[in-house]
């Protein structure tokens, strides 16, 4: 159990952990950076593998418990891999262990305000790419473009537009292969 003795309004003992003397009685909104699987060491001195949650604006993790991990899945669904990126407020509480009552955290279930403005990716397809794809004209040259691209290494983001602007021209060069001869010479 983390120490709550202060010096100078700071913890003594600081935790790698977000714990509920963190906030001083607020809330504190954070954006989820990562979620995996690690190895704790237990109060009883055994080992659990508990699911630890990383935030892109402070380095402190959050050891999530199933009671926050319910509120997460109700703002933003069952799977954890989806709630990268979004956001999420703690707030401290007391919750009854044994006897005793002690400080735990708590998620707000209702997701906090977002922007108005939506966010521009931080990187744009590259316009000789682009031009590239558009100007293809043979069906394995578009996949051969999409090897180059993943080689690069440019995120899921530009790998999803990417791949929507192959298929699309997939299509057009298919649907040009598969058009009819037109007719030659006269026809009456």
């Amino acid at each position: 159990m983390a120490s709550k003795v202060t010096y100078k309004d700071e913890l003594l003992y600081p935790s790698e952990y977000l714990g509920a003397f963190d906030l001083a009685g607020k809330d504190l909104t954070l954006t989820i950076l990562t979620i995996s699987k690690q190895e704790l060491q237990l109060r009883n001195g055994g080992k659990k593998v508990k699911p630890v949650v990383t935030f892109k604006e402070t380095p402190k993790k959050v050891v999530l418990n199933v009671t926050n991990a319910e509120s997460i899945a109700h703002m933003y669904g069952l799977r954890a891999d989806a709630w990268i990126g979004k956001q999420v407020t703690f707030f401290p509480t007391q919750v009854a262990v044994g006897r005793k009552m002690e400080d735990c955290l708590r998620v707000r279930e209702k997701a906090p305000q977002q922007p108005d403005h939506p966010r521009k990716p931080d990187k744009a397809l590259p316009p000789g790419w682009v031009k590239a794809v558009k100007e293809a004209t043979q069906v394995d040259k578009l996949k051969s473009y999409f090897e180059q691209f993943l080689k690069k290494n440019m995120g899921p983001e530009l790998e999803k537009e990417f791949g929507e602007l192959l298929d699309q021209r997939a299509t057009e060069l298919e649907a040009e292969q598969n058009k009819p001869d037109e007719p030659k010479g006269d026809l009456q």
